[in-house]
């Protein structure tokens, strides 16, 4: 995507062996609603040849390609990783330090494009801003998994260090290290906000539907490739898996407990979690 010679937006994404097949499903998400899109940026990570070469053919489809980013690992080595996460979290607090373009967008594997994105581009953070990020209100913390970056502005600030700084200090107690370490360091007055179409996660859709999200963001622990996963989108993610030299994955059945599970709408699940006498994943 590009905004003129001085407002270039980057495309930015990681993933390791373990989410080389979402990061396809997301790519090849990204790439359908959006032809314009000639190249993106994937942080090197340990992928195997065989992966790096799906992810090749799913951007030759679109004639886009690849151009890998190298990242000092030894920076996030010892930070934690909790739940579902793997180092991949970390890659997005280094990159304004490897690129050059003024603006970085982040994208998460866990998600799919479902639009084209060329209205994001109204949100830039521009002038003293840092970030531009999802719109919960400015008193909610935000989710990190789509990002606007100003990489002036943020190595002018020095954020990366500060958030590393952070995890360090909190690393015993952190449950989500980098979007934590983001909301802790940045102000609401360094923030650009976008609607939230451009990152519907699970906590937004259980406050309000949107029928077409540009963005659609598996933030829960169960994802669509996982058995149980009720997610009311999560056939999206299938929909783009066709399309992609994954196309033959099979979800695992799971247990009789996971399939229970899948057949509870979402909302109905969720309400049972906040009920204190459930103990529920």
């Amino acid at each position: 995507m590009e905004r003129g010679p001085k407002e270039e937006l980057a495309v930015c994404c990681a993933a390791d062996e373990r989410y080389a097949q979402h990061a396809g499903v997301m790519i090849c998400s990204l790439l359908s609603n959006n032809r314009a899109i000639r190249e993106l940026y994937l942080v090197d990570t340990d992928l195997s040849q065989e992966s790096r070469d799906r992810l090749l053919r799913i951007c030759d489809t679109f004639s886009s390609h690849i151009r890998w980013v190298p990242v000092d690992r030894d920076l996030f080595r010892g930070l934690p990783t909790p739940y579902h996460f793997t180092g991949t979290i970390y890659y997005r607090l280094a990159l304004p330090h490897i690129l050059q373009e003024k603006y970085l967008l982040w994208l998460d594997s866990d998600m799919v494009i479902h639009s084209n994105m060329e209205d994001i581009c109204h949100y830039l953070p521009r002038h003293d801003h840092i970030l531009s990020v999802c719109s919960k209100g400015h008193d909610k913390d935000f989710n990190s998994g789509v990002l606007i970056i100003n990489t002036e502005n943020y190595r002018k600030h020095h954020i990366m260090d500060q958030c590393l700084s952070y995890i360090r200090r909190h690393h015993h107690r952190i449950a989500y290290p980098d979007q934590e370490a983001l909301n802790v360091v940045l102000s609401p007055d360094q923030l650009t906000f976008f609607p939230e179409t451009y990152n519907y996660g699970e906590e937004a859709l259980l406050r309000r539907n949107i029928r077409d999200p540009k963005i659609i963001h598996y933030t829960g622990r169960i994802k669509p490739w996982m058995p149980g996963c009720n997610h009311p989108l999560r056939h999206r993610y299938y929909d783009y898996l066709e399309e992609t030299p994954w196309k033959d994955f099979t979800r695992d059945r799971g247990t009789v407990y996971t399939a229970i599970r899948s057949m509870i709408p979402f909302r109905t699940w969720r309400r049972m979690k906040n009920l204190k006498k459930w103990a529920l994943p």
